[in-house]
């Protein structure tokens, strides 16, 4: 694939969808100039090495066995990130996210992440500039504050009721799973 990008470097969109890219060191440094990668179904599991695409604007790495978000966190010009039905679970990842500055759109859905109490609060809140999550509009009751005690307890399901039992009275903020 690296040789790809030295015969085109100017290439800026590449379509990767259902080939077999198990990992993001596999595009190399050659690739300076890629906005646009659609590498869906491929087998991707890791992404270290993707800060190399300097100026990655849109990644669509939906249906694949991603658990670490960590390494996008270098990718400041990321906007769109589409990491829908992969393997995310480590509930810092809206933290890691977070600091990509141009970070509009997101899809977590589909992820053990996703299913955590608060989610939408959780990620809107951890992302500033988010418009859109998991293929919905961003709204203000999403970047609300969160009951006290949810951050303590979590915010993975059944924390709702660790909460109740600590303050001793509802949350009262519609905490249902991960449609929240």
């Amino acid at each position: 694939l690296s040789g790809l990008g030295k015969e085109m470097p100017l290439l800026q969109q590449l379509r990767l969808s259902s080939s077999i890219i198990p990992n993001a060191r596999t595009f190399g440094s050659t690739f300076q100039r890629l906005q646009v990668v659609w590498i869906a179904r491929s087998g991707l599991e890791d992404l270290t090495g993707i800060a190399s695409l300097v100026d990655l604007r849109e990644l669509y790495a939906a249906f694949n066995e991603v658990s670490d978000v960590s390494p996008l966190a270098e990718l400041d010009n990321l906007q769109v990130l589409d990491l829908e039905a992969n393997q995310v679970s480590d509930p810092d990842a809206a933290e890691y996210l977070g600091m990509i500055p141009t970070l509009t759109t997101l899809c977590l859905e589909g992820n053990p992440v996703s299913h955590r109490m608060y989610h939408r609060r959780l990620v809107a809140r951890a992302i500033p500039n988010l418009e859109f999550l998991d293929d919905k509009p961003v709204d203000d009751a999403d970047k609300a504050e969160l009951p006290e005690g949810a951050e303590k307890a979590g915010a993975l399901p059944g924390a709702d009721a660790a909460i109740r039992s600590n303050s001793g009275s509802s949350t009262g903020n519609g905490s249902g799973g991960g449609g929240e």
